[in-house]
């Protein structure tokens, strides 16, 4: 999935059936404190779209959250449901 710059993928090593990476836009690493309001804005609409397509695929995942990692190597933030 993809809003604007941020796209939306399967996660590699899922933590749940649902889990998905969600990056901001195509930067490789964004310093904290130094990211702009739009990529955030993106990539959350991005997520909450894809959580809408879950709840609809699976009405058993009633518990979901959006986490953010800023580790130099992530890039991006986490979406999972349990």
């Amino acid at each position: 999935m993809s809003h604007n710059h941020s796209i939306l993928f399967p996660n590699l090593f899922p933590y749940t059936e649902w889990s998905a990476v969600s990056l901001f836009d195509n930067s490789h690493h964004v310093e904290i404190g130094s990211a702009s309001l739009q990529p955030y804005q993106d990539s959350f609409i991005n997520c909450s779209r894809y959580l809408e397509r879950v709840k609809k695929l699976d009405p058993g995942a009633i518990y979901m959250s959006i986490t953010q990692n800023h580790l130099p190597g992530a890039g991006g933030s986490l979406v999972s449901e349990q």
